[in-house]
């Protein structure tokens, strides 16, 4: 096929016969099916940053002191030794409400005894 026996037609692509445009009921179930897995997507990471958090401290002390940090367990054995409450006190105190979430919150900001220790 020479240039002069070319037709405007013959550059167009041609589609192949089993081609179908998207319909809008399509268009739609494509946009919900996006969505939805993206709603899904956050509703995991926050699942796992949640998951994260408690497991790193596992009473509602260490939670609160968690997002608070160190100086709010800090004032915390300072008010108590303040009231009254010795080093074993305040550590029994956490023993009955806190469970083992006093062991990783100690190892983070310290001992009660270490806390004590450091007040003039």
């Amino acid at each position: 096929m020479t240039a002069a026996e070319t037709k405007p037609s013959d550059l167009v692509p041609k589609l192949p016969e089993d081609y179908r445009p998207l319909s809008p009921g399509r268009v739609v179930l494509w946009i919900w099916a996006l969505s939805a897995t993206f709603m899904l997507l956050i509703v995991i990471f926050v699942l796992v940053v949640a998951a994260i958090g408690i497991g790193n401290f596992e009473t509602h002390y260490g939670i609160f002191f968690a997002q608070a940090g160190c100086s709010s367990y800090w004032d915390f054995i300072l008010e108590a030794n303040s009231r009254g409450l010795g080093a074993a006190e305040i550590e029994e105190l956490f023993m009955v409400h806190g469970g083992v979430g006093q062991y990783s919150i100690s190892e983070t900001c310290g001992t009660v005894g270490d806390v004590l220790d450091r007040v003039p």
